[in-house]
């Protein structure tokens, strides 16, 4: 989110009303929810294949680059969907 963060402090300080591009932020954030939910939920012990989900090998590996890139991802969308 802090990638963002200059830009959002130019646009709060031009003063116009606010809006979400739902658009933007919605083919964007939810496969990096998913992203790091899996790999979140695979660090928590609680296996998704027992519950007869199927998870990408790349994901239950441990792939931190992986979730750390996708929060980045995310954080940066969310506070890039904010418009004024």
């Amino acid at each position: 989110m802090l990638l963002r963060t200059p830009r959002l402090v130019i646009e709060i300080k031009e003063g116009k009303t606010w809006c979400f591009d739902w658009a933007k932020f919605i083919p964007i954030a939810v496969p990096a929810i998913f992203m790091l939910t899996v790999s979140l939920s695979t660090n928590i012990s609680t296996p998704l294949t027992a519950l007869g989900i199927s998870v990408p090998g790349l994901l239950i590996n441990g792939q931190k680059e992986l979730s750390i890139i996708a929060g980045i991802v995310l954080g940066y969308s969310l506070l890039d969907s904010l418009k004024r």
